[in-house]
């Protein structure tokens, strides 16, 4: 599904508020050429699976992020010590799994969503060819920072 997406993607079928008209639908029809194994996938089932990856890549994105937590999309958070895990985890319950766990669509999900998920004031993604807003490179370059 994700390398169909990415296809999609770079053919410009997804805008900074979500996948283009149609492109649910095809991702459905060519996933029913190559599998063998479970039901007919269909535009809602493609829609759904598609927003619980969402959700996952949200997770471990924020993880990715912690200050002291080393990730690899293998094996999950390494070396984290198990009191400051416990704690992470009281208040950020959905990210359990992740201790010892890696999750390796990581990647291709970071590919799809950046851009299209905010994250906070003035969000940049490096890996699209858009530039951070005018205003932000001039406070910046004024030396008052992102605010």
């Amino acid at each position: 599904m994700l390398q169909i997406l990415l296809l999609e993607q770079a053919e410009g079928n997804q805008s900074e508020t979500g996948w283009k008209s149609g492109v649910y639908a095809h991702v459905a029809v060519a996933l029913n050429k190559i599998l063998s194994k479970g039901g007919s996938k269909n535009t809602e089932s493609i829609r759904n699976q598609y927003s619980k990856m969402k959700g996952i890549y949200k997770i471990v994105a924020a993880l990715r992020e912690v200050s002291g937590f080393t990730w690899d999309n293998e094996v999950g958070c390494k070396g984290v010590d198990d009191e400051i895990w416990e704690k992470y985890v009281k208040a950020h319950p959905e990210a359990a799994p992740f201790c010892s766990n890696g999750w390796p669509w990581f990647d291709d999900m970071h590919t799809l969503c950046c851009g299209t998920i905010a994250r906070g004031q003035s969000v940049f993604c490096a890996t699209h060819e858009s530039q951070p807003p005018a205003d932000a490179n001039r406070d910046n370059a004024n030396g008052r920072g992102n605010g």
